[in-house]
């Protein structure tokens, strides 16, 4: 009669976790409001501008989640499937199986966005951040001494890579 009971028991862990997987949703990354210093831009518009370009400013696509996505899927299944198992198991709960894979999913696009290179920025663009950094230091940097890390895309500031977040909200969609 015991196996019985335990039986029941996990059958009703399971329709319970699977009637309330859809109580939460996961998102990941950049806050719409979050704006750089002195400026209107915020990281969410920096973040689809470098996923599709920008023809009217002349900004190649440097994508990023797209990408990401693509290689990082098997990995990301493979946390899923043992978040389920601690469910199942009475060891995690719906909304922190989703933080688990929000973490990683968010580490893996900070990842890809720091390994981004191509296409190079545009000299220009290299001047410029030399000429920012200059207005706030007594002593200059010369355009000729400039690191690697003025020449990469989409990380000179922090700001858009300290920027990206995840969070697990309630779905108010009404299911």
């Amino acid at each position: 009669m015991k196996t019985e009971y335990q039986k029941n028991s996990r059958k009703e862990a399971i329709l319970d976790a699977l009637k309330h997987i859809q109580d939460f949703e996961l998102k990941v990354g950049w806050v719409a409001r979050k704006k750089y210093p002195d400026s209107e831009m915020t990281t969410a518009g920096v973040g689809l501008i470098a996923e599709e370009g920008s023809l009217k400013r002349n900004i190649p696509p440097r994508p990023i989640m797209r990408p990401t996505i693509k290689e990082q899927t098997p990995k990301w299944k493979k946390i899923v499937e043992i978040e389920i198992k601690k469910i199942l198991d009475g060891k995690q709960t719906n909304e922190g199986a989703l933080n688990i894979l929000g973490l990683r999913v968010a580490a893996d696009f900070r990842r890809k966005i720091t390994e981004i290179t191509d296409p190079p920025l545009k000299e220009s663009t290299v001047k410029g951040r030399v000429h920012q950094l200059n207005q706030t230091r007594k002593r200059k940097l010369k355009y000729a001494n400039v690191t690697d890390s003025f020449r990469k895309p989409l990380v000179f500031t922090k700001i858009f890579l300290s920027s990206l977040t995840h969070s697990v909200e309630k779905n108010d969609t009404g299911r």
